[in-house]
C-alpha cells in the first residue's frame, strides 16, 4: 500500500531567521524543487560541544531554560576571543530579543485514488480520496434534478438533513426512550424554495456528532447518486477529547472559520509544504510531481486563542447565520455555541491546562529542535469545500462541510481506517470539485536566546598557572523554551470529477431487404443486456473525456471499463463512409442518423422501446462501410460495433444485399505522396560539375592536349570542389514550427560505355 508523507514548515525554518540554527543545520530542499530534508552543517569556525539538560522554571507555563556550550575552531590569539563573542551575539540575536518559533511537523496519509493511477499502483491501495458512485436510475428524480439552477444544490436532497428532520423516538423495554436513525422520507426535490434550505451551504458537524455521521451512512444507498469523501482519520486523538471533553470544539470551528463574529488570534503565515510518497515497506516512490511549494494557510495560537478569543462569546443567543446549520442532534458544544451561558469561562481554564499538560509528554528541548526532531501533531479538524467547475480558484464553493476528529477514533479504526462524507447534494454528469483541508495541532516551541556567558580559554599567558598550553575559546548560551500549540491549515487532497453510469453494451442488429426498393435496407436494432469488461473506443475528445472519468470511478487502470445494461437504450446511432476505412477513428463526425427508442402513442403517453427499426438509403452497387452504436437514458455511447461493408447489388433485375464483416488492413491503404519539385530542388552548379581537364591529365600546364592515361577524372572547376563533401539542408514550416533536416553529399560516379 502506497502512502504519502507531508512535512509542514513554518518560515523560521527555511528562511533562516534563526542565524545560530541556520549555521549548525536546516531544512532545504536537496534539489530544487525537490524535496526539504534537514541538513546537518558543519561549520569550521565553532561547534557546539554540549547542550545541558532541560530545566524547568515555570511549572504551570511548562517554562524551560538549557544551557548551549559553544566551542571555537579558529586561531588562539587575543584577538579571536573578541570576534567568536561578536559572532555568537550576531547569531543569537541576544541584543534584539525576540522568539524563534518551530512547528515543523508531518502527517501521513494515504495515497487518493488519483495519485495512485499517477503513480501505477493498485488503485485498491487508494482508501482516500473522492468517489463519484451513480446508483440506480430514477427518472423522475433526474428529471427533478434538471429543473434546479446549479447555484441552488441546497434544495437537492442531503442525508444528514433528512436524517436529523425524520428521526423518531421510539421506546425499548429495558431503557425507555430511543432514537432511531432512519431516513423515513421519500428523496423529494423541493424546487420551488431555494431560500428555506440556504443553512445547507455549510454544514458543521458537532464533534460529538462525528461518530454519528458514520452511522448515517449507510442511507446513502437509498439515493439515485452520491460523491464519498473517505478521509483516513489520524491515529492521534488527544486533543480531540480535550475539546469534547471541555466542549470547545464547535466555538473553536466558529472562530476558526469567522463564522458570525470577528477574532484576533486567526490569521495566516506563510507555510512549506514538502510531499514524499512511500511504499508500505517505506521505499520511496518517485514521481515527476513536484514535491514542494509554499503557500498562506491559516494558522491560530490555541493558547492565545482560549484567553483572546474564546472567551469573548457573550452571555445570551449567538444564532448562526442564515447559510449555516449544525449536523445531527443538538450537543453541549453545538448548544454552548448557540447559547452560551456561565460556565464557558470555566472551561477555557481546564481547556489550556489539559493542552500545557500534553507538553510534558511531546516536548522537545533545544537538541532535539537543532537536529530538526519533528514535533507532535495530530489532526483535529476537517473541511471540505465544494465547487463547480475544475479550477476552485475562479469562484466561491456551493457549499462547505466542517467536521472534527473524534474522541472515539479507536472505535472507528477498530472497523475502518476512513471517516466518510456522503454528499448526496449532487447532480448527474456536473463537474464539481472537492478541496479537503485538514486543521494540524502541531506541539511546536518558541525559543529565544536569553544571555551569552563569559569567554573562557584563549592563547597561553605568560603568568603561573598557564602551563604554556593554548585553549579553544568557549562561550554559554542560555536559551529558554515556551510551549507554541499551533492549528495550522494543510492540504490534504484535491479532486475534480463527474457522476457517470456504466456506458451501454454494443447494439444487436439484424439487416432486411426490402422488396420493391432495393436502394433501401432495413436494420433492426435490439438492446443488448449483461455486461462485459472491454477497452473503450472513443471516437473524439469529449468522449474520450468521459471514458477517462469512466475508468476513475470504476477504479480501473488496466485499460479497460464495464459496458453494462443498467438503464434503457433511448437510440441507436448509424456511422457510415464511402471509403475503406483505415482505423476506427476514420468514423468520427460521420453520423448519419440517430434512431429513437421514444414514441408518442395516440393518448399522448411517451412509450419507450427496447428495440426499433431503421431504414437506409444508399447508392446502388457501391460499398458502404458502417458501425452502430448504443445511447443509454443519460446519452452514455457503447463501443462501436464490428464494421460492416454493405453493398446493394442491382444490375437492373432483382436487387439484395450484399453484407458482410470489414477487417481493418484488408485493404492495401494509399500511401499519399507530394511531389515538391516546384517548390524545392538542389542541384550543384555548372562549374562544379564541368570536367577539370587539367586535374584528370588531359591537357599539361601549357594547355595543350596530352595522352590520355590511368589518372582518374576530376569534375569542377571550382577551388574548392563539391564531390565527397556532405550538406545539411534545413527545411522550417512558417505555421507550425516543425523541422525537417535533408543531408545531402555529392559522389562522382563513372558510368563505362559499350567499347570500354
Amino acid at each position: 500500500m502506497a502512502n504519502k508523507k507531508i512535512l509542514l514548515l513554518n518560515p523560521t525554518l527555511v528562511n533562516g531567521v534563526d542565524k545560530f540554527r541556520a549555521k549548525f543545520g536546516s531544512w532545504l530542499p536537496l534539489v530544487p524543487g525537490g524535496a526539504v530534508e534537514f541538513l546537518v552543517k558543519d561549520p569550521d569556525d565553532m561547534f557546539i560541544r554540549e547542550i545541558s539538560e532541560p530545566t524547568l522554571i515555570e511549572p504551570f507555563e511548562a517554562v524551560y531554560t538549557q544551557t548551549i556550550t559553544v566551542v571555537s575552531n579558529g586561531p588562539i590569539d587575543a584577538r579571536e576571543g573578541g570576534n567568536f563573542v561578536h559572532s555568537l551575539r550576531d547569531l543569537t540575536s541576544v541584543d534584539a530579543p525576540g522568539y524563534f518559533h518551530d512547528f515543523a511537523t508531518s502527517l501521513n496519509n494515504p495515497i487518493t485514488l488519483e495519485e495512485a493511477l499517477i503513480l501505477n499502483t493498485d488503485p485498491l491501495d487508494a482508501i482516500s480520496g473522492v468517489k463519484y458512485t451513480y446508483n440506480y436510475y430514477d427518472s423522475y428524480y433526474e428529471a427533478s434534478l434538471s429543473m434546479i439552477d446549479d447555484a441552488d444544490h441546497v434544495v437537492i436532497p442531503s442525508m444528514y438533513a433528512m436524517l436529523d428532520a425524520t428521526t423518531k423516538v421510539g421506546t425499548d423495554e429495558a431503557d425507555g426512550p430511543v432514537d432511531f436513525d432512519v431516513l423515513m422520507a421519500p428523496t423529494e426535490i423541493l424546487v420551488s424554495a431555494p431560500d428555506e434550505h440556504r443553512h445547507l451551504e455549510n454544514q458543521i458537524v458537532p464533534i460529538e456528532n462525528t461518530p454519528l455521521i458514520a452511522d448515517y451512512n449507510g442511507s446513502r444507498y437509498l439515493f439515485p447518486m452520491y460523491v464519498d469523501i473517505n478521509i483516513p482519520l489520524d491515529e492521534n486523538n488527544e486533543v480531540a477529547k480535550i475539546m469534547e471533553d471541555t466542549k470547545m470544539g464547535a466555538i473553536l470551528t466558529r472562530d476558526l472559520e469567522g463564522i458570525a463574529g470577528e477574532t484576533v488570534t486567526v490569521g495566516t503565515d506563510l507555510i512549506t509544504y514538502s510531499t514524499k510518497y512511500y511504499t508500505d515497506s517505506g521505499t520511496p516512490i518517485v514521481t515527476e510531481t513536484p514535491f514542494v511549494f509554499s503557500a498562506d494557510a491559516k494558522v491560530v495560537d490555541l493558547l492565545d486563542w482560549a484567553d483572546d478569543d474564546a472567551g469573548g462569546w457573550s452571555v445570551g443567543p449567538t444564532p448562526l447565520p442564515t447559510d449555516h446549520t449544525f449536523i445531527g442532534p443538538a450537543t453541549d458544544s453545538s448548544e454552548r455555541a448557540l447559547y452560551p451561558d456561565d460556565t464557558l469561562a470555566f472551561e477555557i481554564g481546564p481547556f489550556k491546562t489539559l493542552l500545557k499538560g500534553m507538553v510534558f509528554d511531546v516536548y522537545r528541548d533545544f537538541e532535539a529542535l537543532n537536529r530538526g526532531d519533528l514535533a507532535y501533531s495530530e489532526t483535529l479538524m476537517y473541511k471540505i469545500q465544494k465547487y463547480l467547475g475544475p479550477d476552485p480558484t475562479t469562484a466561491d464553493p456551493i457549499q462547505t462541510f466542517y467536521f472534527m476528529s473524534s474522541g472515539e477514533v479507536e472505535e472507528f479504526l477498530s472497523a475502518q481506517r476512513e471517516f466518510i462524507f456522503s454528499d448526496t447534494q449532487v447532480k448527474y454528469n456536473l463537474e464539481y470539485t472537492y478541496v479537503v483541508t485538514a486543521y494540524q495541532a502541531v506541539f511546536g516551541a518558541e525559543y529565544e536566546y536569553t544571555e551569552i556567558g563569559d569567554v573562557t580559554g584563549g592563547p597561553a599567558g605568560p603568568g603561573p598557572g598557564t602551563g604554556g598550553v593554548s585553549t579553544p575559546f568557549e562561550c554559554d548560551i542560555t536559551v529558554e523554551i515556551r510551549p507554541l500549540i499551533k492549528l495550522v491549515e494543510v492540504g490534504l487532497f484535491m479532486s475534480t470529477g463527474r457522476i457517470l453510469d456504466n456506458p451501454p453494451l454494443q447494439p444487436d442488429m439484424k439487416f432486411f431487404p426490402i422488396k420493391g426498393d432495393p436502394n433501401k435496407i432495413k436494420i433492426f436494432f435490439t438492446s443488448a443486456t449483461g455486461n462485459e469488461d472491454v477497452e473503450p473506443v472513443a471516437l473524439t475528445e469529449e468522449e474520450e473525456a468521459d471514458v477517462s472519468q469512466i475508468a476513475t470511478n470504476q477504479n480501473r487502470n488496466d485499460g479497460k471499463i464495464t459496458f453494462k445494461s443498467d438503464d434503457h437504450a433511448s437510440a441507436f446511432q448509424i456511422y457510415r463512409v464511402a471509403e475503406p476505412p483505415i482505423v476506427i477513428e476514420d468514423f468520427a463526425n460521420k453520423l448519419i442518423a440517430e434512431v429513437s427508442t421514444t414514441t408518442t402513442d395516440t393518448a399522448g403517453i411517451t412509450i419507450t422501446a427496447s428495440s426499433v427499426t431503421a431504414f437506409i438509403t444508399q447508392a446502388p452497387n457501391q460499398k458502404y462501410y458502417y458501425i452502430f452504436r448504443t445511447v443509454d437514458a443519460h446519452g452514455g455511447l457503447s463501443n462501436p460495433s464490428t464494421v460492416y461493408e454493405i453493398e446493394l447489388y442491382n444490375d437492373g433485375g432483382v436487387g439484395y444485399p450484399i453484407i458482410r464483416h470489414f477487417e481493418f488492413g484488408s485493404i492495401e491503404p494509399k500511401t499519399p505522396t507530394k511531389s515538391a519539385r516546384k517548390i524545392i530542388q538542389i542541384l550543384p552548379r555548372m562549374s562544379q560539375v564541368f570536367l577539370n581537364e587539367e586535374a584528370s591529365g588531359l591537357i599539361g600546364s601549357d594547355g595543350l592536349a596530352s595522352a590520355a592515361g590511368h589518372t582518374p577524372m576530376v569534375l569542377g572547376l571550382e577551388d574548392e570542389s563539391l564531390i565527397g563533401k556532405a550538406f545539411k539542408i534545413r527545411l522550417i514550416s512558417k505555421s507550425t514550427g516543425k523541422k525537417l533536416d535533408i543531408n545531402v553529399d555529392f559522389k562522382q560516379k563513372r558510368i563505362r560505355s559499350s567499347i570500354e
